[in-house]
C-alpha cells in the first residue's frame, strides 16, 4: 500500500518573513504628480526636437540623485528656476503647480513616481520605435488627453513667469578669456545662461589639445572650494580625472572620476571616462561592469561599441558579438560596428555570418559624414572580398572620383608613408588640407 502523501513543511526557525510590499504609485493619490511631471517631459520635446528618451532618463535619474540628498526640488521652487536643463526645469516647473493645487509629497514618493516613468522609458524606447519611443508614445496619449502644447507670446510668458532667465552677458567674451577667468565666470552664472559648462567643456578640450593640461588640472582644482554645487564639483572632477589619465596617474583617475559619479546621480559621461581608465590600467572587467550599467541606465548606444571592446579583450567573443547586435539595431550602416562584427563571427568561425557582413561594409561607399576609421575598414574589407586584388593606391584613385573626400588623400598618404614615398605623403595631405572639414583629422592620425 502506498504512503500517503504529505504536504511538506518548513522548520519554524526556517519559515520565511513575509515579503515586504512594494508601494504602487499609479493610484488615485499619486497619478496627479506623475501626469504633471510627464506634461513638463512633453513641453520640453515639445520645445526642443532633439530631445530623445536618454536626455529624459537622464535627466530623471540626476533629479532622482537631488532628491536623495534631500533637495527640495518642487515645493518652493520658483518657475524658471535657471535650471542648465530643460527638461529639468519644466518638470521643476510644473511640480511646482501640482504641489500647490493639491500639496506636496515626500521625497521618497517623488522618486517612486520618477520611477514610474522610468519604467514606461524602458517599455517604449528602442528597437522598433527608435531613440524617441517613449516621447512619441506619451505626445499621443497627451493629445487623447486633450493636452496641447503651443508656443506663447513674450508677454503671455512674462505673466506665467515661464521665461527662462539670462544672464548678462555683455561682458562675457570666451576668446579674450583666461581658462580660469571662464571657469569663475562659469561658476557664478551657471544658473543663467545655459551653454556656460559647454564652453568651459570644450576651453578644457582644447588647452588639453595644444599641451596644456596640466594647468587645467591646476585650475580645475583650484575651482573645486569655490562652488558648493554638486553638479559643478562633479563636472570638475570629471576634468580632473581625464586629465590624469592623460597624465598616466591612473589611481588617481580613478579617485577622481568616482567622485564624481558619487557627486551626481547619472552622470554619464563620467561613467563612461572611468571605464576609459579601467581600461588604460588592462583592468578590462571592471570597464566592462561600469560600461554595462552605464548603457543600462542612460540607454546610450555607442556605449555599446566600448562594451564591445571590452568583451573582445576578455576573450568573450559572444559577449562581442551581441554588444555589436545591439548597437547596428540603432546604427545599421555603421562601417566601424559591421567591420568588427565580421571579425567577431569570422573568430568564432561563423563563416557566413561573416561574409555576410563584410559584404555590407562593401556593398556601398561609405557616407559624407563616415571617419577616417571606416573608410579604412572599407578599403580593407573590399581588398579581402574573393578576386579582388588590385593595388591599393589604384583602388584608392578609383574611389576618389567616385567619391571626392579627403579621407581618400590621407588613406594615400598613409600607403605612401609605407612605402616611404615622403614627396607623395606631402603632396595628398596638401590636397587634405583644401578641405577644413579634415584638418582635426589630419592632425589627430597622422601627427602632422
Amino acid at each position: 500500500m502506498a504512503k500517503k502523501q504529505r504536504n511538506p513543511t518548513l522548520p519554524k526557525a526556517f519559515t520565511p518573513a513575509p515579503r515586504a510590499t512594494v508601494k504602487d504609485y499609479r493610484t488615485e493619490r499619486f497619478v496627479p504628480y506623475i501626469m504633471r511631471a510627464e506634461i513638463g517631459i512633453h513641453e520640453a520635446a515639445t520645445i526642443e526636437s532633439s530631445i530623445n528618451d536618454a536626455a529624459v532618463r537622464h535627466t530623471l535619474h540626476r533629479l532622482i540623485g537631488q532628491l536623495k540628498r534631500g533637495d527640495q526640488i518642487a515645493s518652493g521652487a520658483e518657475s524658471g528656476d535657471g535650471s542648465d536643463d530643460l527638461i529639468e526645469w519644466r518638470i521643476k516647473d510644473n511640480l511646482a503647480q501640482v504641489f500647490a493645487q493639491d500639496g506636496p509629497i515626500s521625497n521618497a514618493d517623488l522618486i517612486g513616481c520618477f520611477g514610474v516613468i522610468l519604467k514606461s522609458i524602458d517599455t517604449w524606447t528602442g528597437p522598433p520605435l527608435g531613440q524617441r519611443g517613449y516621447l512619441g508614445h506619451l505626445s499621443g496619449f497627451m493629445q487623447q488627453l486633450g493636452v496641447n502644447v503651443r508656443q506663447v507670446t513674450p508677454r503671455e510668458a512674462a505673466q506665467m513667469s515661464l521665461e527662462m532667465p539670462e544672464a548678462d552677458l555683455r561682458d562675457y567674451d570666451p576668446d579674450v578669456m583666461t581658462f580660469e577667468e571662464l571657469g569663475d565666470y562659469w561658476l557664478a552664472h551657471d544658473d543663467d545662461y545655459i551653454d556656460l559648462m559647454d564652453d568651459f567643456s570644450n576651453r578644457a578640450q582644447l588647452e588639453i589639445d595644444q599641451g596644456n593640461a596640466e594647468a587645467v588640472l591646476q585650475v580645475c582644482r583650484a575651482l573645486l572650494p569655490r562652488t558648493p554645487n554638486p553638479s559643478q564639483q562633479g563636472e570638475l572632477y570629471l576634468h580632473i580625472g581625464v586629465v590624469l589619465r592623460d597624465l598616466g596617474q591612473l589611481e588617481d583617475s580613478v579617485e577622481a572620476l568616482q567622485s564624481a559619479i558619487e557627486l551626481e546621480d547619472g552622470f554619464y559621461g563620467a561613467m563612461i571616462e572611468l571605464g576609459e581608465t579601467y581600461f588604460a590600467q588592462g583592468d578590462y572587467r571592471r570597464a566592462l561592469k561600469i560600461w554595462q550599467r552605464e548603457q543600462k541606465e542612460s540607454g546610450n548606444t555607442p556605449t555599446w561599441l566600448d562594451i564591445a571592446r571590452a568583451c573582445r579583450l576578455l576573450g568573450d567573443l559572444q559577449g562581442e558579438e551581441r554588444a555589436l547586435r545591439h548597437y547596428i539595431e540603432h546604427h545599421p550602416s555603421s562601417v566601424e560596428a559591421l567591420a568588427r562584427l565580421a571579425n567577431c563571427t569570422r573568430g568564432q568561425r561563423k563563416k557566413r555570418d561573416a561574409e555576410m557582413f563584410a559584404l555590407r561594409v562593401v556593398s556601398t561607399l561609405p557616407g559624407d559624414t563616415a571617419w577616417f576609421e571606416d573608410w579604412a575598414h572599407w578599403l580593407r574589407l573590399k581588398r579581402e572580398m574573393p578576386g579582388y586584388e588590385p593595388d591599393p593606391l589604384v583602388a584608392l584613385e578609383e574611389l576618389g572620383q567616385e567619391r571626392p573626400t579627403g579621407w581618400v588623400n590621407l588613406l594615400k598618404a598613409v600607403v605612401y608613408d609605407e612605402r616611404g614615398n615622403l614627396a607623395a605623403v606631402q603632396r595628398e595631405l596638401r590636397t587634405a588640407r583644401q578641405d577644413a572639414l579634415f584638418a582635426h583629422a589630419e592632425k589627430r592620425y597622422l601627427g602632422a
